[in-house]
């Protein structure tokens, strides 16, 4: 995250995202104009993992709304070590892959992962196992795609 306190979470009603520099701008595919997303709806801001790439969306509904420049508020964020539970997937995803150390040692502790309900894996939870698998850990998925209920959150079942 490249901050120098203990990262914490935050839930939207802190003062502090009112600043611009904090804002997410939703682009609506269908040609209208981009709009702000509201601070106090930052835990709607979502992560995808998709061909080595993360993209960002403000969840509205059901439906994912890409962000522009979604990449560069997440890193305004981190350096001050701010996080949603969204962003802190992407956070774990990127340690995985950048402190191989750690890697290391998650393999060695956990060789083998059993995950349930695997249908409901979402797209970055999926680069995640799949950075652990890569390095070692047996990974065992149980699951339905016919039984997913988190397709709003990326989950597609196709892990």
């Amino acid at each position: 995250m490249g901050c120098s306190r203990a990262p914490f979470l935050i839930s939207g009603a802190e003062p502090f995202l009112k600043n611009k520099d904090f804002l997410f701008w939703a682009q609506p595919a269908n040609g209208k104009k981009a709009f702000p997303v509201p601070h106090d709806k930052v835990e709607k801001v979502v992560a995808n993992h998709h061909g080595g790439t993360t993209q960002f969306s403000f969840r509205m509904n059901k439906t994912l709304i890409p962000i522009n420049g979604g990449t560069a508020v997440v890193a305004r964020l981190g350096a001050i070590g701010a996080y949603t539970h969204s962003l802190g997937q992407v956070w774990a995803l990127r340690t995985l892959q950048r402190q191989r150390l750690i890697l290391r040692a998650l393999v060695r502790r956990y060789p083998h992962v059993l995950i349930d309900e695997s249908q409901d894996i979402g797209t970055v939870h999926q680069a995640i196992l799949q950075e652990l698998a890569n390095a070692g850990t047996q990974v065992t998925l149980i699951g339905d795609p016919s039984q997913g209920i988190y397709e709003f959150a990326g989950a597609d079942g196709q892990f």
